[in-house]
This record gives structure tokens, sequence and C-alpha cells, in this order.
């Protein structure tokens, strides 16, 4: 059978699922023909008025242990507080083991304003993510049957040592291999007698992986005790590849083909992005699948005014307004009678667009063979998700005929969705000064001179931009001869979205055929305390951004609703919400 990536139980014992090479891939060759949507999870602690609670929400909220630092994607200003990326795909549904990496994934997103859709005429906007395209390449050659394994870094792994156990992190592999050849010469010219003691000794107390009560993630990287010998024919980095491989056979009849699509614009109006048909489907297959991450609670996703914006209630106690619901909402999969959401987070389902008339694929409860699927999961009541810390559920897309190439991939929301939808499009209005919005990427494509603070007095920018000085400048000033720094010698310029610089543009002037500016930056984003006097800098060192919450997703009128689940699927046991 012919597929480039599939996805099934992971090689690596108590982790889940896992995503695997079904070819051989060069170096830097892109895996998947479409890149991972990124959906921003911003401002979910603002809901919390005490810390406490915070901790205590995480346990409800599995994408916690899922989703990427906003900052890595420069997505971190969004929001006025914390900023999650969920990054549906090999951001999440790949493992990560960090001495056998050997995927790539962009630590950019392409950001994208449908040219089609404005706020001041479109009831689609702010109704779907406009961060995509998340490509993943390979980092080595990769052998079909491969494991493919992303990098978490180890700071995540040290993080979560309570909650997962040690697991080897980078080069730990190297230095336990080192450790035992030690270990060996100590052992050159001892007494048989004594050898075999010391040996034994050494398997109880640091070779055998269930007894490790240092909690030591170097430890954890040595081989089962059977395996020492071919450890030390072929090293123990190789030992571990080996074990990290799955036959053509077992990933047929255990695993589900992750590259049946294609990413384009879809046929549907103004849906944005959709999934086509990259082979004929046949009618009956399962086509993709869709490992789920559980929210037992749909309340999570509520959103909430930013920190410090409270009013009082009717018993004059303390709360926080709320804001409308997290884009994530449109994403998950529901029913009405229940307060449990289930988020989909591998490659693809995020592209699937909804039409009820050339509806070509349903969904189905997941093989238990071919996934992390768990149907006793399916008698519990909702609550008694709360406490579970790993995925357990899964569902699979299915042909409902036979799918021809390019073919747009279409699934039937369910009636409750369709008729939210319209009933949206009949009651939408425009925002308040919708007609004068500019979104920064907008802005960005446009080459026209910056105007000074001076300028901007009588001529000002729309209200949801700022200029900010880039981080990709500050990173090559060396190149750039004619930039001066004024009155501040060797200013260390932080990294990182969050501390992208606030600029304020203080006058313009001609230099080599092309305008340059001098400005004054703000080290550390807003409310800075160190100022930067620069001149001559070029245009390019600036770009616009939105400001925290002006973006189409925060819109009060932004369409939200949930995939729902058919009637004839969804458990009984977890209909906790009968109204």
């Amino acid at each position: 059978m012919e597929c480039g990536v599939w996805v099934g139980l992971s090689t690596l014992p108590g982790t889940g699922i896992g995503m695997f090479a079904g070819k051989d891939f060069r170096k830097g060759e892109t895996l998947l023909d479409y890149g991972d949507h990124i959906i921003p999870i911003v401002d979910i602690s603002s809901k919390f008025q005490n810390p406490k609670d915070i901790d205590r929400s995480e346990v409800s909220f599995l994408w916690t242990e899922y989703t990427w630092n906003a900052d890595y994607f420069g997505m971190s200003r969004m929001g006025m507080d914390a900023v999650e990326v969920a990054s549906a795909g090999f951001g999440a549904a790949a493992n990560s083991f960090m001495d056998f990496v050997n995927v790539k994934e962009e630590d950019t997103a392409k950001y994208t304003v449908p040219d089609n859709i404005h706020r001041s005429r479109d009831p689609e906007a702010g109704a779907f993510t406009y961060h995509h395209s998340r490509g993943s390449f390979a980092n080595d050659h990769i052998r079909a049957g491969q494991e493919l394994f992303v990098s978490y870094g180890d700071k995540w792994f040290k993080g979560r040592k309570k909650l997962i156990g040690p697991v080897p992190i980078t080069k730990d592999h190297v230095k336990a291999e080192n450790l035992h050849v030690i270990f060996q010469h100590k052992l050159l010219n001892r007494r048989p007698k004594l050898k075999a003691i010391l040996e034994e000794m050494w398997h109880i107390f640091v070779g055998d992986p269930e007894f490790n009560p240092w909690e030591s993630s170097l430890l954890a990287a040595l081989p089962e005790k059977d395996e020492y010998d071919l450890m030390e024919q072929i090293g123990l980095i190789e030992l571990k590849r080996r074990k990290m491989v799955r036959s053509q056979e077992w990933l047929e009849e255990h695993a589900v083909c992750a590259d049946n699509f294609y990413f384009g614009v879809s046929s549907i109006p103004k849906a944005g992005h959709g999934a086509f048909a990259k082979r004929k489907l046949k009618a009956g297959t399962a086509i993709l699948p869709v490992p789920l991450i559980h929210i037992p609670d749909r309340s999570i996703l509520e959103m909430y005014h930013p920190s410090g914006v409270r009013e009082k209630n009717r018993q004059n106690k303390t709360s926080i307004p709320e804001k409308g619901q997290q884009l994530l909402v449109n994403y998950c999969l529901g029913h009405a009678n229940s307060t449990m959401l289930l988020s989909p987070y591998g490659p693809a389902f995020n592209l699937i667009n909804h039409n009820q008339t050339r509806v070509n694929v349903k969904l189905q409860w997941a093989l238990p063979k071919r996934s992390n699927h768990f149907p006793e999961m399916l008698e519990k009541d909702p609550s008694y998700f709360s406490d579970i810390k790993s995925a357990k559920l899964a569902m699979e897309v299915v042909a409902l005929r036979d799918i021809e190439p390019d073919e747009e991939i279409l699934l039937d929301y369910g009636e409750e969705w369709e008729a939210a939808w319209q009933n949206h499009v009949q009651t939408w209005n425009p925002v308040p000064d919708a007609h004068d919005y500019v979104s920064a990427a907008e802005m960005n494509k446009r080459p026209e001179r910056l105007r000074t603070e001076f300028e901007q007095i009588y001529d000002p920018y729309p209200s949801n931009l700022a200029i900010v000085f880039k981080e990709s400048y500050e990173h090559n000033m060396g190149p750039y001869r004619d930039t001066k720094e004024i009155g501040h010698k060797n200013v260390k310029f932080s990294t990182g979205d969050s501390n992208k610089h606030t600029c304020e543009i203080l006058s313009a002037k001609p230099l080599y055929k092309r305008t340059v500016y001098t400005a004054v930056l703000g080290i550390g984003g807003e409310g800075a305390e160190e100022m930067v006097l620069l001149e001559n800098l070029p245009r390019e060192a600036f770009e616009f951004q939105d400001r925290p919450h002006t973006e189409d997703l925060f819109l009060p009128n932004a369409f939200r609703h949930d995939i729902r689940i058919p009637d004839e699927m969804f458990p009984e046991a977890w209909k906790n919400n009968m109204q």
C-alpha cells in the first residue's frame, strides 16, 4: 500500500501513538504535503482569580501537555497573559526521543488573512485559524519503517519527571555507553568469581531499567539485561534505533495512513483551506487517523477579559466577565447533551470542511489494534477523565464512497452545527469601526514609508496596530554599517517574540536611495525601563504587529460551535448535560 507517513502505536512503551515513515526520506525532504494548522489558546489563565484554580484546571485540560510555547511562533503578543499554541499534526502526534530526533519542524507558521474575508462584511471572519503550514522535514536520512521523532527539548522532559519518570535526554545514550565501558575496564584482571559478583551488582543497581531509585535519565538510557552483548557489538545508539522500526506488514495491519491528503484552498467559498485526496480512496476504508485529547468540561474554553478587568456581581463578589470562546472550540467534537469535548491532535483533520450535500466521509471509533483507543473509556462519566493525564480515545475518518484524486474531503458537522451557522449568517452584523480595520499581515505587505510619531498625530495607523523592532534584524546588525547606536554601548537585546521591542519612529530621511529611520526602542517590550536610540535603520528592521486581543479570532461576533458527534456514536455515559 502506498503511504509516506503512518500513525500507529509507538515503539516507546507507554507513550501512546507514534508516527512512522512509510518510505525512505532524504535529509531535508518534506514529510507531508501539508503542514500543521496552528491554533492559539489565549489567556486561559485569565478565567481564574486564584492561581491554585489554574493548577487544578490543567488536570482537565490535557492540551497543556501537547502545546508549544507561543514565542516559538512569534504569537506570544496575541494575548495579555499566557499564550499557548496547539500544533495538531507532527507538533502533537509525533513522539520525542532526544538522541533519536530525525524530524525538523519549522519554528514559524504562515500567517495569512484571506483576501476575500474582512470583518466589515464577512460572517466567516474569526471562525478559523489564519496560522497554518508549519512544515516538517527529515532531519537526517530516514529509512522506511522508522519511527519519526521531533524535539520537545530536554527541558520538557526534566519538568515532567514526576509525571512520566526519568527519560533519556540529549547525549544520555553516549554517556550511558561510556559508563558501561568504564565498568568493563574495572573488571579486567579480576578473578572470575568476583567479576561475576560485580556484573550481577551492575545489573541490579545500575543496569536494570526497572530499578532506578535515583531517577537518573542517564541510567534510563541503558539497555535490557539480555541486550548487553549486542550493545557491545553494535553500540547502544544502533541497538535502540533497531528497536524503533516497524515492518511494512505491521504498519498496514496496525496503523492508518496519514498522507492521503494534500492542502489547498477549499472549494467552499470563504471556508479557508481544505483537504484534497492525494490518491484514489476506496469506500469503507479508514483514510485518516484521528487521535483525540479529552476535555471533560468545555467551560475551560470560555474566554475571559484579561487579568485586571473585573466587575462586581449581584452578591458584590469580584468576577471576570466572559468574553467568548476559544477558537479551539471550532475544531473540537462534541454533543449537545454533554460537557465533554474531544479535540483532534493528529495530522490533517483540521483541514476537513463541512458540507451536507457533498459529504464523502464519516467518523467512526478507531479500532484498538491500530490506535490508542480504549473502548472501556466510552463507559466512563466525563468527571472520570479529569484525572486521566494521557490521550486514551481515537476515531478514524472513513470514506463513504470511492473518492477520486483531487476531490475535496467533506464531513457533515451535524444538523445542530448547520442550524447554528445559518443563524449566525442571518443575524450577523459587523462590529463598530470594522471598516477601519487593517491586519498586521496586510500592512507588512505594503512597502510604503513608515509614519513618524509626529505624522501619526494627524494621520494615525489603525488602533489595532503597533510597530515593533524585529528580532531577526537585531541578530544581523553587524552587516548594516550605517546603523548607529546613540548614547548606549554594548546593549544586549533579549531574544524571543515576547521581548520584541516596542519602538517610536522619530524621523525618516533618504540615505543611499532608500529611506532610513531614527527610532527609540523599548528593550523588553511595552513598559520597558531601558530605552535605546538608533539611527539609520532600514525599513526591514521594523514590522507591524496586531495588538493583544485585536485579531479576528477575538471578535465578539465570531462564529463558535463544536463539530457534532452523531447520536448513534455518542456514549450514553457521557450525557451529563441533558437539556
